[in-house]
């Protein structure tokens, strides 16, 4: 019986293409490690979206109920999974309307993601759909861990805040290079994300976009305080400086914090107090 390797090199050499780099194209070649993704979705969701099918390693054992839709953006796979009778979207996943492609149905989201857009499409994704409630994802183990940092580390940021406040986060299994082909040069880790229920955060859609912007303004010079990073949200109004430094004093901090000290739930709170 041929290994999952062999498989990969003779489908490779069928389609007469090479793995790119451009695509993050490292096909996973580990049965144990494909079996644990799988095991973590629920096959009778309405809807199930796989990004970057590539070769088939999770597309081809993921024997789901319903409606199950691809997305590929090499032309030559995208056009195989179509010959298979798949419903596949040959697109970039980052420019794609989550919105349409959910089309209002609860939607669970699998992937082994290039890692050139994995913290991007993250951060998207946190804006809705709301019923795109679950995905197990793989990362770099660098970019997984600092999804899952805790305030005050160095690895702790903008994307530690954005995955935390909209999602429960759970760790799945680490994956080493030699769970690939072609190797990578880095070690990965699979996450497992469940949608927060809207009244964790009671953030609408623009809300949301607000906030991001709010997250992306208090880490943008992470040596300067965060009401410096954060001045423009502030000037004219005393009062609402003065409830800003009345909620960091009952955190136990000054008006002379970083951004890297504020929790989740802090950072959710001190956007609110701007009504924005």
């Amino acid at each position: 019986m041929k290994t999952l390797k062999e498989q990969v090199k003779e489908r490779l050499k069928e389609f007469e293409i090479s793995p790119k780099r451009s695509l993050g194209q490292n096909f996973l070649i580990n049965g144990g490690v494909i079996s644990k993704i799988i095991a973590t979705l629920d096959l009778s969701y309405p809807l199930t979206i796989e990004v970057g099918p590539g070769l088939g390693a999770i597309t081809e054992d993921l024997k789901v109920e319903n409606k199950f839709k691809l997305i590929e953006l090499d032309r030559k796979l995208s056009a195989y999974w179509a010959r298979e009778g798949y419903d596949v979207l040959e697109a970039d996943a980052l420019k794609v309307n989550w919105f349409e492609l959910c089309e209002n149905k609860k939607t669970q989201l699998v992937s082994n993601l290039p890692y050139q857009i994995s913290s991007s499409l993250l951060v998207q994704l946190c804006s809705g759909p709301d019923n795109l409630d679950q995905m197990t994802l793989m990362y770099q183990k660098e970019v997984a861990e600092r999804i899952a940092s805790e305030p005050g580390s160095k690895q702790y940021g903008l994307l530690s805040v954005m995955a935390q406040v909209f999602w429960t986060i759970q760790f799945v299994l680490d994956a080493g290079p030699t769970d690939f082909y072609p190797r990578p040069n880095i070690a990965s880790r699979v996450l497992k994300f469940t949608r927060k229920p809207l009244n964790t955060h009671d953030l609408d859609l623009e809300g949301r976009t607000r906030f991001l912007k709010f997250v992306k303004a208090a880490f943008q010079q992470r040596r300067k305080f965060l009401m410096k990073n954060v001045s423009n949200y502030i000037k004219g109004s005393e009062s609402k400086r003065a409830q800003v430094l009345e909620l960091f004093s009952q955190w136990g901090f000054d008006e002379k914090v970083r951004a890297e000290r504020l929790s989740p739930q802090q950072f959710l709170d001190f956007y609110k107090v701007f009504n924005i």
